[in-house]
């Protein structure tokens, strides 16, 4: 589950939250709430970048917090390259 308001003006994105649940193999947990602040930017029609950070807790073993990051540049609106971190591991990928 996620949910993801973000605002988009004429001049630009504001700043976004993403808050939600979901399943990680860390701990002795395989569910997760999590909450992450984004900012986009639209460089010009043929490139954006999206940068994301925030924190994600294991359920109900709340002690432990993970730090939470992102990085994704878009081409043409069709290709993105991203690398993210889960607060273990990167993940690094192009779509």
């Amino acid at each position: 589950m996620k949910a993801q308001p973000v605002l988009e003006q004429e001049d630009g994105w504001r700043p976004g939250i993403i808050l939600g649940t979901g399943s990680v193999q860390a701990g002795g947990s395989d569910q997760s709430i999590f909450a992450q602040f984004i900012k986009s930017w639209e460089i010009n029609e043929s490139f954006s970048l999206q940068l994301s950070t925030g924190a994600a807790t294991l359920v109900p073993d709340f002690d432990e917090a993970y730090g939470l990051a992102g990085i994704t540049t878009n081409f043409y609106e069709r290709y993105a390259i991203f690398a993210n971190y889960d607060g273990k591991s990167f993940h690094e990928g192009v779509s």
